[in-house]
């Protein structure tokens, strides 16, 4: 999130941009933490109300609540509940310049990946913004330690850039210029086994 909000709006990064996250359970609670400590303001929906509860004794009560922030005022859009929130649909409503957040499978069918592209709103594909997560659990079965897993996820950031800068340069959606990321490592790679 952090690289793809510098790319949009320069070095500020999240600083004074106001996050939406839909869906406050642990991860997205986490989220609305970090994002506090880098100066962003952050809104939150969750159909749960201790979650919400949660979040305002965790953050603070100056973190609004609303029912839903998909089509909320803000600047990013933080999907961290269910998939297949961005529909063709809910993405004209969409007012975030940027998605990025932990749901799985957050776009509804594939062609919204180029419908978000077409309405200038960048996407971090789901399976990159969630990739720390793999890299811990791998870290975990190879032995790895603390220090080289967070080594490898802060390695996100830097693929997010990649992927964002392939995209300007060849003018094509988000969704396409990871995929075309993720063939080419795939094809680089050396074949692992796991222990």
């Amino acid at each position: 999130m952090r690289a793809a909000a510098t790319e949009v709006w320069g070095s500020e990064g999240l600083r004074g941009r106001a996050v939406g996250i839909e869906g406050v359970g642990k991860v997205g609670a986490h989220l609305a933490q970090l994002l506090l400590c880098e100066g962003a303001s952050v809104v939150v929906a969750d159909p749960d109300p201790q979650a919400i509860q949660r979040v305002r004794e965790t953050c603070g009560d100056e973190v609004p609540s609303v029912p839903r922030v998909i089509d909320a005022d803000v600047d990013i859009y933080a999907p961290c509940a269910l998939g297949a929130s961005l529909t063709r649909s809910s993405v004209t409503a969409l007012r975030a310049r940027i998605v990025c957040g932990a749901a799985n499978n957050q776009l509804a069918t594939a062609d919204i990946d180029l419908r978000l592209h077409h309405l200038g709103v960048t996407w971090v594909p789901d399976y990159v913004a969630n990739a720390g997560g793999l890299i811990q659990v791998g870290g975990e079965l190879r032995g790895h330690t603390g220090s080289q897993v967070h080594q490898r996820v802060r390695g996100v950031g830097d693929t997010t850039r990649e992927i964002l800068l392939q995209c300007a340069a060849r003018r094509i959606s988000t969704g396409m210029a990871a995929a075309e990321i993720v063939h080419s490592r795939l094809r680089e790679a050396p074949a692992e086994r796991l222990p």
